[in-house]
């Protein structure tokens, strides 16, 4: 999600783009599972299993990102021009920020039935312009001028103004470090201390979340039900590092695991964490959402390598297949920050829609406004300012 400056001239690598592209559709799903809530109803059916099975694969979306990030910046040094880098990301998020900002302060949805008795801070007037299914699209352009700015500035600058920005935040950090990464890789002295490397950064930061999805009695004796907490647990919001570290050791070793075993290896990683999900559930009676929930688990590790692996070595293009992946590629940071727009306003008016038709939706919109951006961006800043 983060190489979209790479020219579009430079010869791209069909695998790598093959991982963006199922990145951030990934990201879609796993919102539109979220939104659409399907994980806490009719549990234990087989359409559950199934969203249960998509989800797991799903979630891998932010780690297939940061293995990215490690294979492809593993020589990234100290320089002007590699600081330089960061700028587009920069103006894409301030952009986005302020047209979600601005748009949902212009254009409100609401119900039908209260388009006409709706007041206080949701929507203190407007016309309703257009209408999809029991949802009106408002204009109300006088919440423009009641826009509080020290408040909504401060929310862009701490990253909470787009609901998605967290990513940014957490990369803005990640790339601050990469150079003196790789300077920390490059002066191991075998391969042997490189996994000893990612062995630790993993024991800190994708193990002990795991944990979390084991409840056991507390030790007050009042009855009530902790997670396992038994191994240091402080670092484990560090495990971008141990993705970085990752992707740096396939770029550099390129593992040579054949087709069979890397497609036996992918259902493994993914039955673990539906099977065990599945029966907590059962003896649950209810959906064990913290079963190794989240992004830094050593169960989601395993997902996001071997699909990783699965795709990246992949050099066979098919022209116009090829073609839309990568275009696709490119935009993948600004379609993750336009989503945050377009999953507020598709899981209202498109509430009956089946998920598939709701990220498709998103997919095609995030896709339009992030290569108009680009567009504007590139002939503006890079064009005539050249400053990246």
């Amino acid at each position: 999600m983060s190489d979209n400056n790479v020219s579009a001239k430079k010869e791209r690598q069909i695998g790598l783009d093959i991982i963006r592209t199922l990145a951030i559709i990934f990201v879609f799903i796993t919102h539109g599972i979220t939104y659409k809530g399907y994980l806490d109803q009719n549990v234990l059916t087989n359409e559950w299993t199934l969203v249960l099975v998509i989800r797991f694969i799903a979630l891998c979306c932010v780690p297939l990102f940061l293995l990215l990030t490690g294979y492809l910046n593993n020589k990234k040094e100290i320089s002007l021009k590699y600081y330089k880098a960061i700028i587009p990301l920069l103006l894409s998020y301030f952009l986005i920020s302020f047209i979600e900002l601005f748009g949902f302060n212009l254009f409100t949805t609401a119900p039908i039935s209260n388009v006409t008795s709706i007041s206080g801070d949701t929507i203190i007037s407007g016309e309703s312009i257009s209408q999809i299914g029991n949802t009106a699209i408002l204009y109300t352009p006088e919440r423009v001028s009641q826009i509080r700015w020290p408040e909504h500035l401060v929310k862009i600058f701490n990253f909470t103004e787009n609901s998605y920005a967290w990513y940014f935040e957490m990369y803005i950090g990640l790339f601050l470090l990469i150079p003196f990464l790789n300077i920390l890789w490059d002066n191991l002295k075998s391969k042997k201390e490189r996994v000893i490397l990612i062995i630790t950064c993993s024991f800190l930061s994708l193990i002990p979340k795991i944990l979390e999805g084991f409840r056991i009695y507390n030790l007050n004796g009042d009855g009530n039900m902790d997670w396992l907490d038994v191994l240091p647990d402080y670092w484990k919001i560090v495990h971008p590092l141990a993705y970085f570290y990752i992707g740096k050791y396939i770029k550099e070793y390129k593992p040579n695991i054949n087709l069979i075993i890397r497609l036996v290896l992918f259902i493994i990683a993914v039955a673990i964490p539906v099977l065990s999900c599945y029966f907590v559930s059962k003896n649950a009676n209810g959906y064990a959402w913290y079963m190794f929930n989240g992004f830094g688990t050593i169960t989601n590790a395993f997902v996001a390598v071997t699909v990783f692996l699965l795709f990246y070595n992949i050099n066979k293009k098919i022209p116009l297949i090829a073609q839309v992946i990568s275009q696709i590629a490119i935009c993948s940071f600004e379609m993750y920050l336009f989503s945050s727009i377009f999953d507020k306003i598709y899981y209202t008016i498109f509430a009956e829609k089946s998920l598939i038709f709701v990220v498709f939706m998103t997919l095609i919109s995030t896709y339009i406004c992030a290569r108009i951006w680009i567009w504007i961006r590139d002939l503006i800043f890079k064009k005539l300012l050249k400053i990246y």
